[in-house]
């Protein structure tokens, strides 16, 4: 069976009155008195329309081998324009809010398809089904076209972008909003690598520095402070042990070419995102002489998270929270310091040279700045019920005036198979979330 669907909705998702101006109290001064008054506290919008959803799909509905196998396929096209939103107005409309806009649109494109097979072996009957979804969405139209690049002016070469002008913040850590790219794309700074072949003959090469970035031996730091002498910058920072680069921080790599290292021109759109490209999941059930058997897997994959608190802010020793005990004395760079003699004690044995996070400073953030680093694949595959029965002979039950007896154990959030370090990718980012529970039970199905 062949199916086709096309529809158009309208959604409000703001509140009724939205295209009308607001008014709140204010206190004036005037000829030395407090005087009440009112004053817009948001700007009226008289053109304000309905958020627009076009959906447009194809279906095909199948089954094949005296209806063993059976498909369902659908590919679907759904753009929503006009979105409702707030965007930022300039300073000098006052202290009043941003009227509520028709800013944006949005695209999703993807394909759902659901394979199924039913048959029997002998007195075993079985099922299997699996599903796999994939989606990808796009800013079709926000604020304007992202321009950046180098730019020759009257024989000055300059590197300009309009970066701030045409996105928003998204709703995860560094992520914008921008046309032409995923809903809250991850646009974050990429840590430098070089290839570690700097020597201390002072030769300069922007390349030879740390393989993965941080400043771990003195040859690493030699070649920052060479860097600076040869006229590269590191984004504001200078060589200093107390917030400055020094041993244990990182480098940012210089991706626009304008030799200096780190800065926001450095960041890039990564092609990744929180939301899922690809969903999928299986099903398995069996029977067999009073005996049955069930069972579901699902999961997702093509999504990343931000999880800086395995890290990043380092401040976080301060205040003790976020950061893990375990991280702290294993993860992050040591190196003892002898304060008389004013140099590192490389021989220490509590050093941790070869650390995975840059150093901790207490009292202080040092340079937060937001990387690549702690971009995490968050893809996974969850058991997540398991189920096995046994129903009673019905000749037994009859004997006891029992319709029906069935015993059976069960299980939720059996398995998790992933890479992500956080707590539980399911449930978002971050280490403060509640993991869900693994459940075992057993139980029993009577009736009379």
């Amino acid at each position: 069976k062949l199916r086709a669907s096309y529809g158009m909705l309208g959604n409000t998702t703001s509140g009724y009155y939205d295209w009308q101006a607001v008014y709140g109290k204010v206190n004036y001064a005037f000829n030395n008195a407090v005087y009440n008054g009112m004053a817009v506290s948001k700007i009226a919008n008289p053109l304000l329309q309905w958020e627009s959803v076009t959906s447009k799909g194809i279906g095909l509905d199948a089954s094949f081998l005296n209806s063993r196998l059976s498909m369902e396929l659908d590919v679907y096209d759904k753009t929503t324009e006009g979105i409702l939103t707030s965007p930022s107005i300039y300073l000098t409309m006052g202290t009043a809010s941003a009227p509520t806009k028709n800013t944006s649109d949005m695209r999703n494109r993807g394909v759902e398809i659901t394979l199924g097979w039913s048959d029997k072996i002998g007195d075993v009957r079985y099922s299997l089904s699996g599903n796999f979804a994939y989606n990808k969405n796009k800013v079709v139209k926000y604020l304007g076209k992202l321009e950046q690049g180098w730019e020759e002016n009257e024989g000055t070469r300059a590197y300009t972008s309009n970066i701030g002008e045409v996105s928003s913040t998204g709703g995860e850590t560094g992520t914008l909003r921008v046309e032409d790219h995923l809903f809250d794309e991850y646009y974050l700074r990429t840590h430098y690598r070089g290839t570690g072949t700097y020597s201390l003959d002072g030769a300069i090469d922007p390349n030879g520095g740390p393989i993965d970035g941080m400043i771990r031996t003195e040859a690493d730091l030699q070649w920052v402070r060479d860097m600076f002498t040869a006229g590269y910058t590191f984004n504001g920072k200078t060589v200093n042990q107390n917030n400055g680069l020094w041993y244990g921080e990182y480098l940012m790599a210089d991706l626009n070419g304008d030799k200096n290292y780190g800065n926001n021109y450095d960041r890039q759109f990564t092609g990744k995102s929180s939301a899922p490209k690809y969903n999928f999941g299986f099903t398995a059930s069996a029977q067999w002489k009073g005996f049955d058997f069930s069972m579901t897997w699902a999961g997702s994959a093509g999504f990343w998270y931000y999880l800086h608190e395995r890290g990043a802010n380092r401040n976080y020793l301060t205040t003790q929270t976020d950061v893990l005990p375990g991280d702290v004395r294993n993860k992050f760079y040591y190196l003892a310091y002898d304060k008389t003699a004013g140099s590192p004690i490389w021989d220490d044995p509590s050093n941790n040279l070869a650390a995975e996070y840059a150093r901790l400073r207490f009292g202080s953030a040092g340079a937060y700045e937001v990387n690549d680093q702690f971009l995490y694949d968050a893809s996974y595959l969850k058991l997540k019920t398991l189920q096995i029965g046994y129903t009673l002979p019905k000749a037994w039950m009859d004997k006891a005036y029992i319709n029906n007896l069935r015993i059976f154990l069960s299980g939720e959030n059996l398995l998790t198979f992933t890479n992500y370090p956080g707590v539980d990718p399911e449930l978002g980012s971050g280490l403060d979330v509640y993991p869900i529970a693994r459940l075992l039970s057993v139980g029993i199905n009577l009736s009379f």
